[in-house]
């Protein structure tokens, strides 16, 4: 019987002032002898020791990593796509001269984490939520409960391992640079590395509440843990996080049993040599409710041992070949030696590999009865494909311990050579199709088109790929773009963060009412362009940066009047002097305080009439001709501005965003009117404003979080959406779109995101020509879909292609880009950039489809 006590951990975490008093207590006990129950040490069962760094793992043999495989649903995909997928895991193969394994897993989906966050989230906006709110709020909770209950999720897991840090870290870059298009590790934290190492350790078992332990080498632990580490070179703590809990025994000389159930290893022994169709992985390594191993030694090709193997291989087919005693058994001998022959031309003079394998499947069951049953299962589905497996009498510890440790190390337990593979041949096995997303903050989103993978995203997710939170939709009218912004707002005002949305009309005004939020149209918002808003933040300080702040309004100032004055390039270049010089004049007279410009009641600040005042006396005391003519054409502008359009420009700040959860403007009134820059303009002032509003809850939000008074899961985000965004494209809002792009860097910094949204791909580049050379317009679209992370795009035709390519390069497959031209209503391809392509469709409720009031 091996029984696994973690007695000596606890030993090792008691802390120093504690020890006498445990000491008198031991010898007060002495006289009662109590036999002691012999077993393992966990330490002597765990291969793992400490955490070394957020990359690297300390292990009894040396280092180790784990990688995320980036699944994606290929195998339904075009023959050359299909072709690509294998051909870059065999590059893979080729590459990697270290040890490394593929570990699958297919279990319950944890949905623990997800309905912690949603209930803490939720929690942050009870007091303002209306019924509507309220009810999806607990219809969110209950969609979370039954996944949790009802789904279970593959993943993949890449294993690497080395002697030491500096070999770890080569090793590590020769994966990172195997990525391609199909085949594509990424980083994981460490947390999910001790969350995956937990559930590895306890099959079956519910998984880690909350954030694990990551304390590290680098980074430092606490006292007494450190004091452990460095006496016996563990870390308790983490050790506590991944060890078996309550316990191991094999009684059974085949079964582990567990606190909750029995663990039984099946091993590959036999293994189809030929025929074996393209993606037979899926079969073979993957079985539902079990996690499964293949171990990976690359062989070296000039290993004697290796050469005389071959050689044996090549003298057995030939002496066939002549003991055979009927043309036809001649005739088969001799095809197989010819076809060992190449096999051998290829593997020595090609840039080939051979690798050694073992692949385990290990099932996991409630009870003895079931496990039989998974077994039968396993097994007859192996049979099927040419496979068999079988397990090892009083080997149940080593097998199970074989799934934390490389092959070689493995071999040093139990020597067992694994079956020799061509590169190309496991290759073909490509197991890495099960498409998913989930985002451990988010809500229900949908599922993806192929396989049974579901889609939980939350574009404010944050991780070692994803940074920033902004992105763009791309769709075709009536497939579902507009529904999966109100989609995501409403996830966004479930979990309390901010969306202010800039729309074309008042679909939104249903679901913004019910909502709470406020709707408007874009005209009637009195927001004076004059005011000086906290535009720019000294990110290192986190503070306002106010003198500068002052700068940048009055720019701000001088592109509105450009804008809604129809002012010359000239005129529009003196007014930046003019304002610059009175608004200095009025924080003078005013005894206002540069330091504070941003902090005065909207009374405080001038409007673009005392401007004009101001204007009307530099003409009166101008005597040059030039700049007299450049006076004039101000004040005619001003006169425009603000005689037509003074309810717009010319009015003191009478509207605020404080407390506003999700707020709409509708810009089609503006639109209606003739003069397109006064459209321009009040998106302009609009967006400045709304950003800036932005600014100051970031800037708070960063505070309580450097301040440790918020964490990281409790933040509030901003979300900012264009939609239509093709009208101020056409209208050449040239400034806007510079303003977005400069927002775009830096909004990340504070919590902001930014999403546009257009009809089609073709709309963004109205300045390209045919040689593909892009204008100013066409660049600034550019900058802002090249920084966004999430890119949506539902139904596009076959014309929308080149620029789709254009803007996404190789991150999406020709394919994918073909089948874009496809998909069908609610249907969208997702591009996360450098991370992610997963097709999926958005599901809603009837009751949203009828408060979205779109057409889904």
């Amino acid at each position: 019987m091996i029984l696994i006590d973690d007695q000596e951990v606890k030993d090792g975490s008691i802390s120093k002032t504690e020890k006498p008093l445990m000491k008198k207590k031991e010898q007060a006990k002495k006289k009662a002898k109590i036999p002691k129950v012999k077993g393992k040490s966990i330490l002597d069962f765990l291969s793992f020791r400490r955490i070394i760094s957020e990359d690297c793992i300390a292990t009894t043999y040396g280092v180790t990593d784990y990688f995320e495989m980036e699944q994606v649903a290929v195998k339904n995909g075009t023959k050359e796509d299909r072709s690509t997928a294998i051909e870059e895991f065999w590059d893979f193969l080729r590459i990697m001269g270290f040890d490394c394994k593929f570990v699958c897993t297919s279990n319950a989906t944890d949905m623990t984490e997800n309905i912690e966050n949603a209930k803490r989230r939720f929690a942050l906006t009870e007091a303002i939520d209306t019924p509507y709110i309220k009810e999806e709020k607990e219809y969110a909770l209950h969609q979370l409960d039954y996944i949790n209950n009802n789904y279970m999720t593959d993943e993949v897991y890449l294993q690497i391992f080395a002697d030491d840090e500096k070999e770890l870290k080569e090793v590590q870059g020769t994966v990172l640079s195997t990525n391609g298009t199909f085949f594509r590790v990424k980083r994981i934290s460490m947390a999910r590395k001790v969350k995956l190492l937990h559930s590895l350790h306890n099959m079956g078992d519910t998984t880690i509440t909350g954030t694990p332990y990551t304390g590290n080498d680098k980074e430092g632990r606490p006292k007494e843990a450190q004091r452990i580490v460095d006496k016996k070179g563990y870390d308790p703590i983490f050790i506590s996080q991944i060890q078996p809990m309550g316990n191991l025994n094999t009684k059974d000389p085949q079964v582990i049993q567990t606190n909750t159930g029995h663990i039984k290893t099946l091993h590959v022994t036999d293994y189809k040599q030929k025929g074996n169709p393209p993606f037979y992985g899926d079969n073979v390594f993957k079985f539902r409710n079990t996690t499964s191993s293949i171990d990976i030694k690359n062989i070296d090709k000039t290993d004697e041992e290796f050469t005389r193997s071959l050689n044996r291989s090549l003298g057995e087919y030939e002496d066939r070949v002549y003991s055979s005693k009927d043309k036809i058994s001649r005739k088969n001998a001799q095809n197989a030696y010819q076809e060992l022959d190449k096999t051998v031309d290829t593997i020595l003079e090609d840039d080939e590999a051979v690798d050694l394998i073992h692949v385990r499947i290990y099932l996991n069951e409630r009870t003895k009865e079931a496990l039989d049953e998974k077994e039968k299962e396993v097994k007859n589905r192996l049979k099927k494909y040419g496979f068999h497996a079988t397990c090892f009498i009083d080997e149940a510890e080593v097998e199970y311990r074989a799934l934390f440790v490389s092959y070689s190390e493995n071999q040093k337990q139990r020597k067992r050579k694994g079956q020799e593979i061509r590169a190309l041949s496991l290759a073909g096995s490509y197991f890495f199709n099960s498409a998913k997303l989930i985002d451990a903050n988010a809500l229900y989103s949908g599922y993806t088109l192929y396989g049974n993978g579901l889609v939980l995203i939350n574009q404010f997710f944050k991780d070692r790929s994803r940074k920033s939170y902004g992105g763009f939709y791309v769709g075709n009218q009536g497939f579902g773009k507009s529904t999966e912004i109100k989609a995501t707002a409403k996830s966004n005002r479930l979990l309390g963060n901010n969306t202010f949305m800039f729309m074309v009309s008042n679909e939104s005004e249903t679901f913004v009412k019910a909502s709470g939020g406020l709707h408007f149209d874009a005209r009637e918002p009195r927001i004076n362009p004059l005011q000086i808003y906290p535009t720019d933040v000294d990110i290192p300080t986190n503070t306002i940066k106010d003198k500068q702040s002052l700068v940048t309004n009055i720019t701000k100032m001088k592109i509105i009047l450009s804008m809604a004055a129809d002012l010359t390039r000239s005129a529009t270049n003196a007014s930046q002097k003019y304002l610059t010089q009175f608004y200095h004049e009025w924080i003078d007279n005013k005894r206002l305080a540069i330091d504070e410009i941003t902090q005065y009641d909207p009374e405080q600040y001038p409007l673009y009439s005392d401007f004009r005042e101001r204007m009307k006396k530099f003409l009166i005391s101008e005597t040059e001709s030039t700049e007299k003519t450049l006076i004039k054409d101000i004040i005619n502008g001003l006169d425009i501005m603000i005689d037509s359009y003074g309810d717009i420009f010319n009015s003191y700040t009478a509207f605020s965003l404080a407390e506003q959860k999700l707020v709409a403007f509708n810009l089609e009134s503006l639109l209606n009117i003739q003069d397109s820059e006064v459209y321009n303009a009040q998106y302009f002032n609009l967006y400045n404003m709304v950003y800036s509003h932005a600014v100051r809850i970031g800037q708070q939000e960063k505070h309580l979080y450097l301040t440790n008074q918020k964490s990281a899961q409790d933040i509030i985000y901003t979300d900012i959406v264009s939609d239509e965004f093709h009208n101020p494209i056409r209208s050449e809002n040239i400034e806007l779109l510079k303003q977005m792009d400069r927002n775009n860097r830096e909004g990340r910094k504070i919590f902001i995101g930014q999403h546009y949204a257009v009809h089609d791909i073709n709309d963004c580049f109205p300045d390209t020509d045919a040689n593909g050379n892009m204008g100013p317009i066409s660049k600034a679209v550019m900058n802002l879909y090249k920084l966004s992370t999430y890119r949506y795009i539902f139904r596009q035709d076959s014309s929308s292609l080149p620029n789709l390519e254009r803007v996404f390069g190789k991150e999406v497959s020709k394919s994918d880009l073909q089948a874009i031209t496809k998909l069908e209503e609610g249907e969208a391809h997702l591009n996360i950039k450098g991370t992610l392509n997963i097709p999926f469709k958005r599901e809603i409720s009837k009751k949203d489809n009828k408060i979205f009031e779109g057409s889904i």
